[in-house]
């Protein structure tokens, strides 16, 4: 894609706004926050004055102290329209309850032991079921639109977040970027970039009146064994928050048997603790036991009885209990995982986000959108992400780091106990404390720097984002978190060695397990980071906000004075702005810390049987806790993360291909090894190619791709065909081509058919059967004798036929079609098709073959056997023939729903349509399933596009790098290669957006008036016009005025009444002159041959070829320009004559200009360019403005930032078609001709650019006579169309 933006659709019509006025007084969406700034006002102006833009009505609150409060409400339409752009689900209208349908409630004992978990239905009763569907205003009929409470107050205030987020705070369409090394720099939109500068000091929507209710009835700790009351924190908070809370209350709700299972072990522990025969022979052995010293040195010899304590202690979760507590956990987990799925997917149903969330997330970033045009190269983004990765494994490696010195201070501690008299237990606990403040320290600083690595990797989409930034968290909280404890697990005194043959590290003996064994030890490790990591985070959600909370309100309040305090304290704007605002990644951290405890509760939950519940007790606090918490904060709605095994992939319909992000186009291009494809409509239309098309082709090929070609097209022979493509630029051998013929011909071979075959069909065909060695029998004279006696004749059954084949036949006629139903009236004679298309994309469409053989049918009552796409008998050949033996691993693209993508689901192909074809991507939504495509593009050649912009950076080239390679060893032949490289024009792959087309003209006639084009084909040789095949297609300069005597051309620079001489297309052959007072000239366009051909003298010594129109011609550009009978004629030329050579005068200070840039009568190359908004700098310092048209450009821009900007740019692209910038265009006296053919008396605007738009290199100025310049000469590096409005890239 160019730029890829979220193109929303115009504003409506501001009279529809007024109808929302009224409404708009009492309601409020949002509420923005700021305080008078003179320097920031203009900035704030701009950017309320584009949310108005938007459709908001926004709204002046009161003034508290140096406050303003903003209100911002969203209509009605706005609302329906941006519904629609992120495909938010609304319910369904109600529909009439089936009264079959009885009440199955419960009843007696059990309904009221069941009330007692449920909330009050009276304040909160239970929501019906209500179907969902992606809003479309075109089918809002099926929705209750006019319903007070169709939109809860998460969508519309999801939705105006959206707005706000999008919109940008200044004029331009991108921040001027004089730097291009600067990639810090960020862009001018949204409301957080705002608040970040302080031009805004907050933004959030109100709590309303459900607050308290959720309040009392959710939040209050009293109500902690009721369910959750989800479908109300949905329609409050949205859709995360509440599969948040779903999560986290179906995981509490499953920790209960864990908790008891856990309980149990442990009681198990005490009670069998007398019975433990490892226990009482360590306490209560008469012997004693003499155990080794712990360290080389300081340490002594020791008794077994001296750790009776901690055998005690390991025996409460280390019994016999804890091998079946083990075995449950593990059931548990499981369970768990599958009873969620289950859980989650009723909740999905219910809310009716299967097909994705509330915001699609596959959608570009704004980040991503707004640094397209900053970014410098893949590699640029390569060597980010791989110093993201390397930073991650470099704090990884920190934390293994610590954990080794954690063990290194446990052994350095271990010889203490003799020394110093410090317990064993002392030093296990010390260094879990320290590993645990660690854990902390390092999560705080992590988070921080993944979030700033992931937003300078600039993923294309949020998904990308959020992925990215959850896998740095969640990699580094599990080695940070797990580090310690599989250390102790696994690795503790696993390795020590034995007494006389220790196993030293650094000449120290490695640590050994604490006096209990290791199990104790993970059980302090555990314990102490589990309980630990509780209380300062209950610390850091709860005590902390509370206390930000009361600062941040007692600063507001002390801007009121005690009058105004009652007053205030009933406005909702102000209490909320006392609340605190969340941060972007709260839940993804509150996701992960859950995951995280999650794996202590089942990887080491031997070592600590008490984990569930403690993790029990903490997610029930933590869930009232933060019930209550969500109220100390502003009120936001959040997009839906893609954690909890959601998805927001959607199946409706074909997949756009432009749309897929990084990851799913990568995992689209792997997907398959072999590629077919159609011809017609999708490499070429008619006789031209499809732009992109060859370079898409061989890209694929270049990835290993096997390309082959399936077409139903039987006019052209193979060979003919092979060779247009190669025309095209692409590479291919008749071997790689398919077509029905060959099907045909294989099916007739293996029956071994020897009779003769009846043919209504093309000369291909004929030939290809008669070179298979099959007779074809006379189809007819193509003219019949209208005599009964002759046509009766003609249509007698013949024998020695055995066989009808109907393809697609331009000589089609009523007699062939009567022969073949009387061959067919015997059963013995074959009935085989090949085509079945019944349009053929021609001129719009014609009729096809398809209507014709089915009248044959439909008469004999014969069933005929198919060859040609889509029919089983040409998949099976297809397969056989490219030895396809996983039809799974094979992308068909075609243009056609019934045959191609019909041929590809018979066959088990995926399926890739375009839309340069026979069918409408309206159409194809609407399909079949069998005629459904998989992918949809808008063109195979914008394949290219997506290709480079998704996997150029992941695709190494190997030639670049063994030329790298070259580089560095061979130092001589790298100064060499070098130097070549250099002198070698190479096209960019990375490119900015500046502006786009405004306007594209041709000139026709050298001197003459301007053409004005919406489109035009950009070709060596200059613009071609886009023209109906019947009127001759009109081209750039190729018309000029000459003196006969002197042949010398002649323009307005001597003649300005020349700029007044229209050309226009007659019909094919002929174009039509128009001048004013005169009569319109039809001149028929010369036949150009070497024999006709004359010398024309144009600049300097410069001569090229030309062909004279004629007398006529003469006499008329004569009398119109000279006012005479004769002296001047009128000069053609096309490609076909001698080509232009570059003078040495250019070459010598224009190393990039190439013969081929001339254009056919162009003073230098056939395009030039003029940037609008250095023509409005101009004009600034004139006292009469001059029109863009005075410098005869063929392609103007606007939208451009900074005017003359274009002399700098080296690459220009427009489209498909690619441009180099060749030198500034000099100007001459022409300039001051206006397009009435009048000449300024002051010679303006010459006089004026002489003065500061000048060559800066002194030769170069000489060598061209001083002449100012203005806008830049273009030559061709890749032909293409441009239109009207496109983006146009530079680098």
């Amino acid at each position: 894609m160019s730029v890829e933006k979220l193109e929303l659709e115009d504003m409506i019509n501001e009279g529809n706004r007024t109808s929302y006025q009224n409404a708009a007084k009492d309601s409020i969406d949002y509420i923005l926050v700021y305080e008078e700034n003179a320097n920031t006002a203009p900035i704030r102006e701009i950017y309320e004055t584009n949310l108005r833009k938007a459709g908001l009505i926004l709204t002046q609150l009161d003034r508290q102290d140096e406050k303003y409060f903003v209100k911002v409400y969203a209509p009605k339409d706005i609302l329906l329209k941006y519904c629609e752009i992120l495909k938010i689900r609304m319910p369904l209208k109600i529909q009439n309850e089936n009264p079959m349908r009885t009440n199955m409630n419960n009843s007696g004992l059990l309904k009221s032991f069941l009330n007692i978990f449920k909330p009050d239905s009276k304040l909160l009763p239970e929501k019906k079921f209500r179907m969902t569907e992606r809003f479309s205003r075109e089918r809002s009929y099926l929705f209750d639109v006019d319903s007070e409470d169709f939109f809860p107050p998460s969508v519309r205030s999801m939705i105006v977040s959206f707005i706000l987020s999008m919109e940008r705070f200044t004029e331009k369409m991108l921040v001027d970027n004089k730097d291009d090394s600067d990639d810090d720099e960020e862009e001018n939109y949204g409301i957080t970039k705002l608040i970040a500068l302080g031009i805004y000091e907050a933004a959030y929507p109100l709590h309303n009146d459900q607050r308290e209710l959720l309040l009392n009835e959710w939040g209050s700790v009293n109500k902690l064994h009721k369910i959750q009351p989800l479908d109300y924190i949905k329609d409050y908070f949205g859709v995360k928050i509440s599969l948040y809370y779903a999560w986290i209350g179906f995981y509490t709700y499953m920790l209960v048997p864990a908790s008891i299972f856990g309980v149990v072990c442990m009681i198990h522990g005490f009670v069998t603790l007398s019975k433990d025969n490892i226990s009482t022979e360590v306490c209560k052995s008469q012997v004693d036991i003499i155990m080794c010293p712990q360290c080389d040195k300081h340490c002594d010899y020791w008794n077994l009885r001296e750790i009776c304590p901690f055998s005690f202690i390991a025996h409460q979760f280390d019994n016999s209990s804890t091998v079946v507590f083990a075995i449950l956990m593990s059931l548990w987990s499981a369970l768990y995982l599958n009873l969620w799925d289950r859980y989650s997917a009723k909740i999905v149903h219910r809310w009716g986000i299967s097909d994705g969330f509330m915001l699609n997330n596959d959608l570009p970033t704004v980040q991503y959108l707004n640094s397209v045009s900053k970014r410098k190269g893949t590699c640029d983004k390569l060597q980010k992400v791989s110093f993201s990765l390397a930073v991650v494994i470099f704090w990884m490696g920190l934390v293994v780091a610590i954990v080794l010195g954690l063990m290194f201070y446990r052994i350095s501690l271990s010889t203490s106990e003799k020394i110093f008299g410090v317990k064993s237990w002392i030093v296990i606990v010390t260094g879990s404390i320290f590993d645990l403040i660690t854990i902390l320290i390092l999560n705080h600083f992590y988070e921080r720097l993944a979030l700033w690595l992931t937003e300078k990797e600039l993923h294309r989409t949020q998904n990308e984002f959020e992925s990215s930034l959850t896998w740095k968290i969640y990699s580094f909280w599990f080695v940070n978190y797990y580090s310690s404890s599989v250390y102790v697990a696994f690795f503790k005194g696993k390795f020590i060695g034995r007494p006389g043959a220790y196993q030293k590290i650094f000449g120290f003996r490695q640590e050994e397990c604490g006096p209990g064994g290791c199990i104790v030890d993970l059980f302090i490790q555990i314990a102490t980071v589990m309980i630990g990591d509780l209380t300062y985070n209950n610390i850091l959600e709860h005590l902390v906000p509370y206390v930000q909370k009361k600062i941040r309100s007692y600063k507001i309040d002390a801007i009121q004075d005690d009058g105004e305090k009652e007053l205030i304290s009933s406005r909702q704007w102000l209490h909320d702005l006392k609340l605190l605002h969340w941060g972007n990644n709260e839940l993804t951290n509150e996701y992960l810390e859950m995951i995280l405890q999650y794996g202590f509760v089942t990887l080491f939950v031997a070592a600590f049987p008490l984990a569930p519940l403690e993790a029990y007790f903490k997610r029930s606090i933590e869930g009232s806790k933060n019930g209550i918490n969500k109220y100390s904060y502003a009120r936001q709605l959040r997009a839906i993360s893609k954690l909890c095994g959601f998805t927001s992939y959607s199946m409706e319909g074909p997949l756009n291909l432009a749309s897929l992000s990084q990851e799913k186009f990568k995992q689209f291009i792997n997907s398959f090894d072999t590629v077919l494809t159609d011809c017609d409509g999708v490499i070429f239309k008619e006789e031209e190619p499809i732009p992109g098309v060859a370079e898409t082709i061989t890209k694929l090929q270049y990835l290993q791709k096997n390309v082959k070609f399936v077409t139903n097209n039987t006019v052209l022979p193979l060979d003919r065909l092979q060779k247009k493509l190669k025309t095209f630029g692409i590479e291919t051998s008749i071997d790689e081509i398919v077509y029905p013929t060959l099907a045909l011909i294989k099916y007739l071979k293996s029956i071994n058919f020897k009779k003769k075959l009846y043919l209504c069909g093309m000369k291909a065909v004929k030939l290809d059967l008669q070179n298979a060695g099959f007779e074809i029998a006379d189809s007819g004279p193509i003219l019949v004798d209208e005599h009964s006696a002759t046509f009766k004749r003609l249509i007698e059954d013949d024998p020695e036929i055995g066989a009808v084949v109907i393809e697609f036949d331009l000589n089609l006629n009523y007699l062939k079609l009567m022969r073949s139903s009387i061959y067919l009236r015997r059963p013995d004679v074959l009935f085989l098709v090949g085509i079945t298309e019944k349009k053929i994309p021609l001129l719009g469409n014609i009729i096809g073959n398809g209507y014709f053989y089915k009248m044959v049918e439909e008469f004999t009552g014969r069933k005929a056997s198919v060859f040609g796409k889509p029919s089983i008998n040409l998949s099976e050949f297809v397969k056989e023939k490219f030895n396809i033996n996983k039809p799974e691993r094979v992308l068909f693209i075609g243009d056609s729903l019934y045959q191609d993508m019909s041929f590809a689901s018979i066959s088990g192909f995926q399926k890739l349509f375009v839309l340069t074809g026979l069918n409408t991507l309206e159409e194809a939504k609407q399909a079949e399933i069998i005629e459904k495509p998989d992918y949809y593009i808008k063109s195979l050649g914008d394949l290219i596009c997506l290709i480079d912009n998704h996997l150029s950076f992941a695709v190494m080239d190997a030639q670049r790098v063994l030329v790298s390679c070259s580089v560095i060893t061979l130092t001589t032949i790298a100064i060499a290669w070098w130097y070549r490289k250099s002198k070698k024009e190479q096209i960019p792959t990375q490119w900015k957006t500046v502006g786009t087309v405004s306007d594209l003209y041709m000139y026709p006639l050298k001197s003459g008036r301007r053409m004005e084009l919406t489109e035009m084909e950009c070709t060596n040789y200059g613009p071609v016009q886009m023209a109906d095949k019947n009127l001759y297609r009109l081209r750039d300069r190729f018309l000029i005025v000459y003196d006969d005597a002197k042949m010398e051309f002649k323009t307005g620079r001597a003649h300005p009444n020349m700029v007044l001489i229209e050309v226009s297309n007659h019909d094919t052959d002929h174009v039509a002159l128009d001048a004013p007072n005169m009569r319109t000239l039809y001149v028929k366009v010369p036949e150009v041959q070497k024999e006709n051909a004359r010398l024309c003298k144009l600049h300097g010594k410069e001569q090229t070829e030309i062909v004279d129109c004629g007398d006529e011609a003469a006499s008329w550009v004569s009398r119109y320009i000279l006012e005479k009978d004769s002296g001047l004629r009128l000069g053609f030329h096309d490609e076909t004559l001698k080509d232009r050579k570059i003078g040495s005068e250019f070459t010598k200070f224009y190393p990039h200009i190439k013969n081929d840039d001339m254009g056919i009568f162009s003073d230098l190359t056939s395009f030039m360019l003029i940037n609008k908004t250095s023509v409005n700098e101009l004009n600034s310092r004139l006292e009469n403005e001059i029109s863009q048209c005075q410098f005869r450009g063929n392609i103007v821009i606007d939208d451009v930032d900074e005017p003359y900007v274009e002399d700098k740019w080296q690459w220009i692209k427009i489209g498909e078609t690619i441009f180099r910038n060749i030198k500034p265009c000099t100007r001459c006296i022409f300039t001051t001709i206006d397009e009435q053919g009048v000449m300024d008396s002051k010679n303006e605007p010459l006089v004026t650019l002489r003065t500061y738009r000048q060559l800066t290199d002194e030769e170069e100025r000489k060598a061209s006579n001083f002449s100012p310049v203005m806008g830049i000469h273009l030559g061709v590096r890749k032909t293409g169309i441009i239109k009207v409005d496109d983006i146009v890239y530079v680098a």
